[in-house]
């Protein structure tokens, strides 16, 4: 009925597609020349999250489509390669080793995110299934095509990894590190530094995965001075899908202070 713009409203593009999660809150919008738009006010204001990365690219998007939540974005070009993005298009992952760079025409999305399906110009449809977008390759994928006379051949399954990375935090001793998993097998690393309470001694830090410990890192330090821990990589397996929390404490003799960091990875396989 009534129609709102302001001046934060991004212009000077091509625009060619937008979608919108279910409330409305979260938009993205997309255009010919390349640029990624998002919106989390009812686009009040925009933030182009990518700046001229997919323009520098040659890339122009064809088409978008969004999760109701606005969480999971899809976007195709009318060249190319799929684009998926877990965080409401903060960061964005390719899916060339899953899904064809080719003359895409539209996509669209499900209401989880979890089905996808798009059309090559004068080609097969193409539809993506559970697990879906994650960060860096994905999980498991797989895509099947449309032929003539119905669906041929074409079941491809990729293996691939999530790979969260915390950001650093600084210490002292304890920190941690929450995050939600789909299950599975995990490879947990963490890193951080230290001092010695006194020279000849072994020190670092205690790795536990929600209160039962996975591991030591841990280094000799001859003199008493600041050091690195040695690093360690984790596998635990079976993990359960949900919510999990890593924890870091030090080791007795180590001494910890605000000039420390800590952080943390977790690569989920899909095996």
């Amino acid at each position: 009925m009534t129609w709102t713009t302001n001046s934060n409203t991004p212009y000077g593009h091509n625009w060619t597609s937008l979608a919108s999660s279910a409330d409305g809150t979260h938009l993205v919008a997309v255009s010919f020349d390349g640029y990624i738009y998002n919106s989390a006010n009812s686009g009040v204001s925009w933030t182009n999250y990518n700046g001229i990365t997919f323009a520098l690219q040659g890339l122009h998007w064809i088409s978008v489509a969004s999760s109701a939540d606005g969480s999971r974005l899809v976007v195709v070009p009318d060249i190319g390669p799929i684009f998926t993005s877990i965080n409401s298009g903060v960061t964005w992952s390719a899916s060339n080793n899953n899904a064809p760079s080719a003359n895409w025409t539209a996509v669209a999305s499900s209401a989880d995110g979890s089905h996808l399906v798009a059309p090559i110009q004068g080609g097969q449809i193409w539809t993506g299934v559970p697990p879906l977008y994650v960060g860096g390759p994905g999980t498991t994928v797989q895509f099947h095509y449309a032929g003539n006379g119905g669906w041929v051949s074409g079941v491809a399954d990729f293996a691939a990894t999530t790979v969260t990375n915390f950001p650093d935090v600084s210490g002292p001793l304890p920190a941690s590190f929450a995050f939600t998993s789909h299950g599975g097998r995990l490879l947990i690393s963490a890193i951080g530094s230290g001092s010695p309470s006194a020279a000849g001694s072994l020190i670092g830090m205690i790795v536990q995965l929600d209160g039962v410990s996975i591991g030591t890192n841990q280094i000799y330090a001859n003199n008493a001075i600041h050091m690195p821990f040695e690093a360690r990589t984790a596998v635990r397996n079976p993990v359960s899908a949900g919510s999990h929390t890593i924890s870091l404490s030090a080791l007795p003799g180590t001494t910890t202070g605000s000039f420390d960091l800590y952080s943390a990875t977790v690569q989920e396989l899909p095996y």
